[in-house]
């Protein structure tokens, strides 16, 4: 959901079953975290703990231990900065699929084995076909043919 505890981001917390803080490593971000834990302890949602998002260990990024001090939780993955998500965007495609050997897609990959479970199998990709298929569906049901 969105940052910070607007209508977007509570209509967020009211649906989750389990919540995954996804951050940037600096003060600011990571304080919502907490007054957004704060809001969750009232749901009584299951926190699973932060990922902090652009980390590359700067001195002027928080370290992870001090973002699990602040929020009281684990952090359980990290997605450095990596122009391949760029790329991925600018291509339409997940940075997995697209750039599927950057760093970044190597920790995504780390972080959904690490929220999945150990058993959890990745789906194959889909071929070209089937992503043709489904984008022509979703344009017809965005233009009423559906």
């Amino acid at each position: 959901g969105a940052p910070g505890l607007a209508r977007e981001a509570m209509a967020s917390l009211i649906a989750a079953n389990e919540l995954l803080y996804v951050t940037t490593p600096t003060m600011p971000s990571v304080l919502d975290v907490v007054r957004y834990k704060q809001a969750a302890k009232a749901e009584e949602k299951k926190q699973l703990g932060v990922v902090l998002n652009m980390f590359d260990g700067h001195s002027h990024q928080l370290p992870p231990e001090d973002v699990e001090k602040l929020t009281q939780l684990p952090v359980i993955g990290y997605l450095p900065t990596d122009p391949a998500v760029y790329e991925s965007l600018a291509a339409e495609m997940p940075v997995v699929l697209h750039s599927p050997n950057s760093r970044v897609a190597r920790q995504f990959i780390k972080l959904a084995q690490a929220v999945a479970g150990p058993y959890a199998k990745p789906l194959p990709p889909k071929g070209i076909r089937e992503r043709i298929a489904e984008g022509m569906g979703r344009i017809d049901e965005l233009i009423g043919f559906k």
